[in-house]
Order: C-alpha cells, then sequence, then structure tokens
C-alpha cells in the first residue's frame, strides 16, 4: 500500500472519529436537555401539589376552627341554658312563696270576716248575715278565693262546685 492510501485510511478514521465525537456530544447535549425539562416538570408539578396541600391544609385549618367556634357557642348556650334554668327555678319559687302568702292572706281574711262561716263560729250567726241575709241561702255563700284566672270561687259548702287542682296548684273546676 502506498502511503496516501495510509493518509486517507487515517483522514477517513479521523473524520469517522469527529462524526462520533460531534454525535456524542449533542447526544450527551440533548440528554441533558431532556433531563433538565423533566426536572422542570417534576419541579413545576411538584410546585402545584404543594399548592394543592397548603390549599388542603388551609381548609382544614378554617374547618378546625369553625369547629371549634361551634364548640364554644354550644358550650355558650349550655351556659345560657344554665342561667335561664336557675333563674326560672327562683321565679317558680318566688311565686310559690307569693302563691302561698296570698293563700295565707285569704285564709286570713276568712278568720276575720264575721261573713265567712269557720267551724270556731259554726253554730253563731248562724241566721242572720249582712243586710239580713241569711246563711242558709245560696247568696250568703261568702268568696274568698281566687281560681288561677282570677275568677272567684265559693267557699266549700253545699252549693259550691267541686274544684281540683293540677300538678302546677291551678285550680280547676269541674265534676
Amino acid at each position: 500500500m502506498e502511503t496516501s492510501t495510509w493518509i486517507w485510511i487515517v483522514v477517513v478514521i479521523i473524520v469517522v472519529l469527529v462524526i462520533v465525537g460531534v454525535l456524542m456530544a449533542v447526544g450527551r447535549k440533548r440528554r441533558s436537555m431532556l433531563a433538565e425539562q423533566r426536572a422542570d416538570e417534576d419541579r413545576e408539578k411538584a410546585g402545584e401539589l404543594r399548592a394543592h396541600a397548603q390549599a388542603a391544609d388551609l381548609d382544614a385549618r378554617e374547618k378546625q376552627a369553625s369547629a371549634a367556634r361551634l364548640a364554644a357557642d354550644a358550650d355558650q348556650a349550655a351556659v345560657e341554658a344554665e342561667r335561664l334554668r336557675v333563674q326560672a327555678e327562683h321565679q317558680r319559687s318566688a311565686a310559690a312563696g307569693d302563691a302561698a302568702r296570698s293563700r295565707a292572706t285569704y285564709e286570713e281574711a276568712a278568720t276575720v270576716d264575721p261573713d265567712v262561716d269557720t267551724p270556731e263560729r259554726a253554730g253563731r250567726n248562724a241566721d242572720v248575715g249582712p243586710a239580713g241575709v241569711t246563711s242558709s241561702s245560696p247568696a250568703a255563700e261568702p268568696v274568698h278565693d281566687f281560681g288561677a284566672a282570677g275568677e272567684q270561687v265559693p267557699a266549700a259548702g253545699d252549693n259550691a262546685a267541686a274544684v281540683q287542682e293540677d300538678r302546677h296548684g291551678r285550680r280547676k273546676e269541674g265534676l
């Protein structure tokens, strides 16, 4: 072989090596660009996932705060209900005391009133009442108590209606 053939062989080998080197460099650059692009896409996706996680975390915190507010409102309502229950019991006991005092006053008035027949006065003044009314007539029955609605209830006697008290202490006429 001649020298020129050897030179052409070396030139071809160098050209092939240069082409292989260029192709390898371009491939490496392309692979690094693809890897960089994938990394950018992954970063973007991670950012979106973080944003969704932050939104879900914020929503969870808002729900917890709302639940805490509702629990506080429920506790406050329970305290208010207990306060109202105590106030109602106080008013109920005050009303019972007032009713007892009123009954005692009516009973005292009945004992003081000469027109009311009491066991002590059963035999005295049986025939003569105010303005000549006899105690045996229906008009002579004294009225000394008031019912629940403020109507007058006659004292117990032959013509008195049957009176019952319900569980609240209110009088009911019946039977």
